[in-house]
């Protein structure tokens, strides 16, 4: 059975979202912000394990998201060599976008696209030309980087 994280703010949509899942059979973690949302994912995601077994589907998820905090965070080019690794990951593994996925997939490259200008193209290359290892590993150093930001945030609170 496959488990899936939910983050929505909005408690009615969430639990909406929850129960229509698990009536599918999924397991379902609902949470709040960005911030559980690392916490939940560091104790459900390792990539470590999904290179182990294969996971390419999985590591590309993680690239996904590491990509967006990175676009998030202001490091625009960086964002769009992590969704060109993805892409590169997804297409190898003959793996087809939800129209959700893809349509925030498609606005972050468009706006990474008018801020980079030019090095668009060349960032864009350069996360399609990483191997599989060593993308996981930047998509792995990111989601491990903001994993501390959240946990030192946690700490003054």
């Amino acid at each position: 059975m496959s488990k899936i994280l939910i983050v929505e703010d909005d408690p009615a949509i969430g639990c909406a979202l929850e129960d229509d899942l698990q009536l599918e059979g999924y397991r379902v973690e609902l949470v709040k912000n960005g911030n559980d949302a690392v916490a939940a994912s560091h104790q459900t995601l390792s990539l470590e394990l999904a290179r182990a077994y294969g996971g390419s589907v999985l590591v590309a998820f993680s690239m996904n998201i590491a990509a967006r905090l990175t676009f998030a965070r202001g490091q625009t080019r960086q964002a769009v060599v992590l969704q060109g690794a993805a892409d590169r990951v997804l297409t190898d593994a003959s793996f087809v976008m939800f129209d959700e996925d893809a349509e925030v997939r498609a606005r972050l490259m468009s706006a990474a696209h008018d801020e980079l200008g030019d090095d668009f193209g060349a960032a864009l290359a350069e996360g399609e030309g990483l191997d599989h290892d060593a993308a996981a590993d930047l998509a792995a150093a990111v989601l491990a980087e903001v994993r501390g930001e959240a946990t030192q945030q946690e700490a003054v609170r």
